[in-house]
């Protein structure tokens, strides 16, 4: 479900590796709530992927205002809507701890958005670096 495809990446080694990375992380965050491990283990997860998906995201809109990719605000309004629903969720883990409906809505909401954000959106910035001849940052 959270396995890494080759056939997302963009080629820009940079965010290919973080891509990688979320895809790894949320593939344990999956993998804790699926197991049932404690509140404590899956609250940590869940920590590491929302700050982890901060620190990518100014890193790919870093890149994005660099090379002066004309889709950065509509992007930037991807991510800032990731992060708000990401942030809408903590509440309601919080109150609801282990639920399983609500972890299992988690982990299939980081699937679809990974997945549709990486495969649409951070593909084009390849495709636009690639069609203007700019080299990926390494």
């Amino acid at each position: 479900m959270f396995a890494w495809d080759p056939a997302l990446a963009i080629d820009i080694p940079e965010i290919d590796a973080q891509h990688r990375a979320l895809f790894d992380q949320a593939a344990r965050f999956d993998a804790a709530v699926r197991s049932g491990q404690s509140a404590r283990e899956v609250a940590e997860l869940f920590a590491f992927l929302s700050r982890y998906a901060q620190e990518h995201f100014a890193a790919e809109e870093r890149l994005m205002l660099e090379a002066g990719y004309p889709r950065l605000p509509s992007h930037a309004l991807e991510h800032a809507e990731f992060r708000r629903r990401l942030t809408t969720l903590v509440p309601h883990w919080e109150s609801e701890g282990d639920s399983s409906s609500l972890l299992m809505a988690v982990s299939g909401f980081l699937v679809r958005w990974l997945r549709e954000h990486i495969g649409t959106s951070d593909r084009a910035i390849g495709a636009y670096l690639r069609a203007r001849g700019t080299p990926p940052p390494t």
